[in-house]
């Protein structure tokens, strides 16, 4: 097994959508993640090679499949701008491929707006399924588009107050689930003098952290089809301006498709010669000029300057009423599971040459909270029954939302949720009655009611 660890070195990550699967496409300042940590391993499986020798023992072992795996861990960071998709959104987009960008609308006065419709300019701004943001005092609010009929749109849930009429509703990006997937991708990862790229790179999982006193959390992972790996080396013969076969030193040190500079010049490497210690590359890559090298000049990996948006957002905003009963929501996990699986299985290939989506996506959702009871000066215990005797009753929908001014909030919409409720111990249920409350946590799956609904993410 492969396996480059980032402990104590500078790591840059950057996401790049492939044309086709596995087809690596190139790094950009613009494609850098800001991430907290990762995980990336890559290892080729070996086994005993059978013969018909007169020996017993094994006399060899042999290469089988390649296989890749990678996590990236990051603060949940907002682009900054209202509607302009976030640094993660590649990530996003692979997973979640149902994605959507409004406009900005104004607020009409005909009909007069209320706290869960009004009539907008433009009226095809947004769709069902989208979302807005309405600025109330100093708070944005982010509300789930239910309808959009001739520019009259409805939402949930409903304002603390009616928008005003002429005021601003401000674009948002959002992502949902999709029957197929986005596109793959090309995952480069630096470290010091070296770095890889996971080709074919496709997410199948993916986590979300919100908490009242820390910062939104995510969480994505996923196979690839394969690694190419990038090393430091240097020319070992003097060349021209226009070779495009450069001997260096070590050819283990270069993978067909990555990019190396040496001096000002890029070149991008289309093969590599283990026999000549050679590699055939293009000169004057993306937009840098053809030079004459030296013998011993270096060849490093190029990396793009990164170009990061947006600040980490913390916090998180909701509650929910069940039975009768207010949970105040102070912190939630949304993990969603798309099984993805890499087809490897064609003969006379050693890695995937696809993926499919074999078994059903499963997202779940769990809360912590406070559960209250109607009013404090109720004598009755809050227990778990007050839920619901049947889990048809204990569905309910959920809106959470985390960050409060334009550009700068994110928004989880589950429009049916189905919790498992545990037994409160005999301690819980003696506080609940002194105090009107009790901590409680609970769990359970996000259900698809009408195709690809089981859960929303909005940016605003």
């Amino acid at each position: 097994m492969a396996f480059m660890p980032s402990l104590a070195r500078k790591a840059q990550i950057y996401v790049v959508p492939e044309t086709a699967f596995g087809a690596i496409a190139d790094a950009a300042g613009s494609a850098a993640i800001c991430h907290t940590g990762g995980s990336f391993r890559f290892w080729t499986d070996r086994t005993d090679r059978d013969d018909y020798s007169a020996l017993r023992g094994v006399r060899e072992r042999i290469n089988k499949r390649k296989y890749a795996q990678w996590k990236i861990q990051g603060y949940l960071i907002p682009s900054g701008q209202p509607g302009v998709a976030c640094d993660w959104d590649p990530l996003l987009f692979s997973l979640l491929p149902n994605r959507t960008l409004t406009q900005s609308a104004d607020v009409q006065t005909s009909p007069s707006p209320t706290a869960a419709r009004c009539s907008i300019s433009p009226a095809d701004a947004v769709s069902q399924n989208d979302s807005v943001g309405f600025v109330i005092g100093n708070t944005l609010y982010v509300r789930h588009v239910t309808q959009n009929e001739e520019g009259a749109i409805e939402w949930t849930p409903p304002l603390p107050v009616p928008p005003t009429a002429g005021s601003q509703m401000y674009a948002t990006v959002n992502y949902r689930p999709g029957i197929e997937g986005g596109s793959p991708l090309s995952i480069h990862r630096y470290l010091d003098a070296e770095a890889e790229i996971y080709r074919g790179a496709v997410p199948s999982s993916m986590t979300i952290d919100l908490s009242g006193g820390d910062e939104a959390l995510i969480n994505i992972a996923g196979s690839a089809k394969d690694r190419v790996f990038q090393g430091t080396n240097a020319i070992s013969a003097d060349c021209d301006d226009e070779q495009t076969e450069i001997a260096v030193y070590n050819v283990d040190l270069f993978g067909p498709g990555s990019v190396v500079i040496c001096g000002a010049e890029k070149m991008k490497v289309v093969s590599v010669n283990a026999e000549d210690h050679k590699i055939t590359v293009t000169r004057g890559y993306a937009g840098s000029n053809d030079a004459s090298h030296d013998k011993d000049d270096p060849l490093e990996p190029f990396r793009p300057s990164p170009q990061i948006s947006g600040s980490p957002i913390a916090g998180v905003n909701g509650f929910i009423y069940v039975a009768g009963n207010l949970y105040r929501i102070t912190a939630a996990k949304l993990d969603l599971n798309e099984n993805v699986q890499m087809i490897n299985d064609e003969f006379g290939t050693d890695s995937a040459q696809g993926f499919c989506r074999p078994d059903r996506r499963k997202v779940n959702l769990e809360l912590t909270g406070h559960l209250f009871r109607p009013s404090p000066a109720d004598s009755s215990i809050c227990s778990a029954s007050l839920i619901g005797p049947s889990a048809e009753q204990r569905r309910v929908s959920v809106f959470l939302q985390a960050g409060y001014s334009p550009g700068r909030s994110f928004a989880l919409y589950i429009p049916c949720w189905e919790p498992e409720v545990p037994e409160l111990p005999e301690e819980d249920a003696r506080k609940s009655k002194a105090l009107g409350e009790v901590n409680l946590t609970i769990a359970g799956p996000c259900l698809e009611q009408s195709g690809n609904d089981e859960v929303f993410f909005h940016f605003a």
